[in-house]
């Protein structure tokens, strides 16, 4: 009898430093993802990241269960593999935090996690619930110049497809871009209806519903997998096609209510039931389902004794790693204080005169009175034209953020135009001569609807002046090393012409618009614009 209660009362002492350890790393990560929830997954277009982690947690822990049940799990800790786990997921944690990279940081979690899991369990445990560990992979936030990449083709191809459904249909709808005209109404798929994020999420799904029917068939499960990626693009169009028809029915008001929302449910109901459909025509194909047969293997305990020390010794590592990582975390470099441009740029200089806007400038993001959030970086904004005594007309966007991060940065013009239905026809880097300083910055030529307009804009981060996404991320990544958060800004100057032999005119013409604005700003404002004078070397990440 006394055998029996000492064997219960050790089960359930082996049981709680386990328990401990998931503890501990759940508080250890609460503040990432406070600020996941405040940050990328604040936003439309990542409302999926909440979700994949509910998901993914709860599916670790019914796999767990199931390995448990099916005598998977061997309690046999393997203490070498995984303090080494534990201490690379601390580098990541430290190195992804402290540079405001959620890229780093969420991928620390699944190390460590998997480090946790074998500070109880053997290495071949993990063999169990090796697709638990790989389905998390899906909360790792995509890198956002990635997402911005991919994703305008595939909003094309949506708003390409809706339209020409909708249009056979017998709807009155004319597409511009990512832009769908219907009646009275005009509507921008945005990127959460037809992105790059909502196929990730509906691979996520369509890979954790062929792990749980566990398929035999290697063709099956390729197959279905290869498909995913289709069946989420019928879904993206389904999603825009309700929200088209709710909005034609029923107002603008109701589709941006919570139908729009709703119609975000539809997307994932309707691609889970694609997907169980496709996977029973190929079924057909295949051969049935064989159930993977599941092998008795006895557990073998492991002393507690160790493994309180090692919940002892895990939480000092969380603490040291979080101190690390905040001090560690740059400043802000700058006052802090946000340029009035509106006043600070007369609207009468030179031989320049304000002038209302011929047509409408690409728009820019601005803050909202609730403050910045993640897809609304800029704290100040100024959209103007301006007219010369001979009639030629510039036009000019200045976009000014006073914290810009790796997850949080100036749009370049590139993307805005080709998410207000532009075509960039040529990107090229060009030089603009600022007073006595040499600038690197891009010339674009776009297109839309015989609109055609030449652009130069130059982007400031701190110090630097890059001219692509990973020259940015490098900029920022220096200035984070240095200890500083950056300040950044977009000058953007543009003008309308009718033929491509006009841009060596109109080149000329906006850098002489450009020289005479700055001559007109008093000389203690222009490092918002170009930085310090003496961090500002000619031709700047050339």
């Amino acid at each position: 009898m006394m055998m029996n209660q000492a064997k219960v009362v050790y089960s359930q002492l082996n049981k709680i430093p386990g328990a401990v350890f998931y503890l501990l790393l759940a508080g250890f990560f609460m503040p990432t993802l406070l600020d996941l929830l405040h940050g990328p997954w604040g936003s439309e277009k990542n409302a999926h990241g909440p979700m994949v982690l509910i998901v993914s947690i709860v599916f670790f822990g019914i796999k767990y269960k199931q390995s448990a049940q099916n005598k998977q799990l061997f309690l046999q800790p393997d203490h070498l593999k995984a303090w080494f786990f534990i201490f690379t997921g601390l580098l990541f944690y430290i190195f992804g935090r402290s540079q405001f990279i959620f890229q780093f940081e969420v991928s620390a979690f699944i190390v460590i996690l998997l480090g946790c899991f074998l500070l109880t369990h053997s290495w071949k445990s993990s063999h169990a619930m090796w697709f638990a560990f790989f389905f998390m992979l899906f909360m790792v936030p995509l890198p956002v110049t990635f997402v911005d990449m991919v994703t305008m083709p595939m909003k094309m191809a949506v708003s390409w497809a809706s339209q020409a459904v909708l249009f056979k249909l017998g709807y009155p709808i004319a597409r511009d871009g990512v832009i769908l005209t219907i009646g009275p109404y005009q509507l921008l798929v945005a990127d959460a209806c037809a992105g790059l994020n909502s196929l990730f999420t509906l691979e996520a799904m369509g890979l954790l519903y062929l792990n749980i029917n566990q398929h035999q068939s290697w063709m099956r499960n390729a197959v279905l997998g290869v498909l995913i990626v289709p069946i989420s693009f019928i879904a993206n169009v389904l999603r825009v096609i309700i929200l088209v028809l709710i909005t034609y029915y029923f107002g603008d008001a109701a589709g941006q209510s919570y139908l729009h929302g709703f119609a975000g449910i539809v997307l994932f109901v309707s691609a889970l039931l694609i997907i169980m459909g496709v996977d029973s025509l190929i079924q057909r194909w295949v051969g049935k389902t064989v159930r993977t047969e599941v092998k008795d293997k006895a557990a073998k305990p492991a002393l507690p004794e160790r493994q309180v020390v090692a919940s002892v010794l895990l939480a000092c590592c969380f603490v040291a790693a979080y101190l690390l990582a905040s001090y560690l975390q740059p400043q802000v470099s700058h006052d802090g204080a946000v340029p009035q441009f509106e006043k600070l740029l007369p609207e009468r200089f030179a031989q320049w005169q304000s002038v209302p806007a011929l047509v409408p400038q690409v728009d820019l993001t601005t803050n909202t009175e609730a403050g910045n959030d993640y897809d609304k970086p800029y704290d100040a904004v100024l959209m103007r034209s301006y007219k010369d005594k001979t009639g030629h007309v510039v036009m000019l966007a200045i976009a000014y953020a006073k914290q810009q991060t790796q997850e949080i940065k100036i749009h370049r013009p590139e993307y805005c135009y080709h998410a207000q239905g532009f075509t960039v026809a040529r990107q090229v880097p060009v030089t603009l001569e600022v007073g006595t300083q040499q600038l690197a910055g891009n010339g674009l030529l776009v297109r839309r609807n015989g609109r055609n307009e030449w652009v130069q804009y130059w982007i400031r981060i701190g110090s630097g002046f890059p001219r692509t996404g990973m020259d940015t991320r490098l900029q920022l990544l220096k200035e984070s090393m240095k200890g500083h958060v950056p300040d950044g800004i977009l000058i953007r100057v543009s003008s309308l012409i009718h033929d491509d032999a006009e841009i060596p005119q109109q080149t000329a013409l906006q850098q002489k618009f450009l020289q005479d604005m700055l001559g007109s700003i008093a000389a203690n404002e222009l490092p918002a614009l170009l930085g310090s004078p003496d961090a500002t070397s000619p031709l700047n990440n050339k």
